[in-house]
């Protein structure tokens, strides 16, 4: 059996010179350089809570995924896709809902705005419209 390879790249430097700016370009450098078509799973701190973002959802095996990787991050917020059955107007199957319900019992439903010729416009109003429900959540939270 072949012994299993692991690495640890360890950037070190004194307080102040930049290794924390090269990893986080390092880190959106190599988010870049990912196919539009691959999904990905991101674990990040933001505003001193920690985030789990997950492309993938369509199944039952990468919610389990998503939601390990959240228990192991100890997650404040996943932020996870999930595929309608059948219509985009119907709702998440009971399957990965009651799935998601074993992370927790607080999910927020947000529908994906349909979009066909103006599809770069919709993802970026999305993605401002989700970047502000954190924000929201993150500040409900710092007054409770």
């Amino acid at each position: 059996m072949e012994k299993e390879k692991k690495v640890i790249l360890a950037l070190w430097g004194a307080k102040n010179t930049g290794k924390t700016t090269t990893l986080r370009k390092l880190a959106l450098e190599f988010l870049k350089l990912l196919e539009e078509k691959d999904d990905i799973q991101i674990a990040f701190r933001y505003k001193d809570k920690k985030i789990v973002i997950s492309t993938a959802g369509d199944d039952k095996k990468v919610v389990k995924e998503s939601i390990d990787l959240s228990k192991l991050m100890q997650a404040d917020i996943l932020v996870t896709a999930i595929r309608a059955k059948e219509s985009p107007e119907e709702s998440p199957e009971e399957p990965l809902k009651g799935q998601l319900e074993e992370y927790t019992k607080d999910i927020r439903w947000i529908q994906r705005k349909h979009a066909t010729s103006e599809q770069d416009q919709a993802n970026e109003e999305q993605v401002k419209e989700l970047q502000n429900k954190i924000d929201s959540i993150i500040g409900i939270w710092e007054k409770e």
